[in-house]
């Protein structure tokens, strides 16, 4: 009995540091906003984040208007200060939204884990600024 609980002991730490190993670290939102640079006024702010971490293995690349700017690394955040005007945020899957961002604004955009197939999917969803101000809380700035 001894041999079988030490064996899945064992097999439960290799799991976990499996699955946390693929999570964000760095510091958390509310730490790093601190160090954040302040928006310039004739800018927008995307902030881009993953609360989930189901699908910790898959984290395709984020593009912003075609450049990639960060991973869909489960439990973290980055942001991307941009031009006024109408920008694309994609991920690596193909998965695209579109969205109008105006100078001195701010706004959120989570990666979901969908399910596919044959594997999951991570796609973008453009949130409202309640709802991404109160779920980026949970995650790690990942620059």
């Amino acid at each position: 009995m001894n041999k079988y609980f030490s064996g899945i002991t064992r097999f439960m730490i290799v799991c976990s540091i499996f699955i946390l190993g693929g999570c964000a670290t760095g510091m958390l939102y509310d730490e790093a906003a601190q160090t954040i640079p302040a928006l310039a006024s004739d800018k927008g702010r995307v902030y881009i984040y993953r609360t989930t971490v189901f699908g910790t293995a898959i984290q395709p690349a984020v593009k912003v208007n075609g450049r990639e700017e960060g991973k869909a690394k489960p439990g973290g955040f980055f942001i991307v200060d941009l031009e006024p005007g109408t920008h694309s945020v994609s991920t690596t899957q193909e998965t695209q939204i579109t969205l109008n961002l105006a100078a001195n604004q701010e706004v959120y955009v989570r990666l979901e884990m969908r399910m596919g197939v044959f594997v999951g999917t991570v796609q973008p969803v453009l949130v409202d600024n309640s709802v991404g101000e109160s779920e980026i809380r949970k995650t790690r700035y990942v620059p």
